[in-house]
């Protein structure tokens, strides 16, 4: 997620990728970097928290840890 208050960044290809696509999605506002973000990393489209699970939260990734 986007926080405005952090201060140390990790600043590697993948985050680089990332502020590449939000910036070709329109800008660096908080909705592209988080579209970008999760564009970015392959996650199956059920388990994507932006997209909102709506299952049995003891049985994603495998139960409680």
């Amino acid at each position: 997620m986007v926080q405005t208050s952090l201060y140390q960044y990790d600043i590697n290809p993948l985050t680089t990728a990332i502020a590449a696509k939000a910036m070709a999605l329109g800008g660096y506002s908080s909705k592209n970097l988080i579209q970008a973000a999760a564009d970015s990393v392959h996650v199956p489209d059920a388990n994507k928290t932006t997209a909102g699970f709506r299952g049995d939260p003891t049985t994603q990734y495998g139960g409680w840890h």
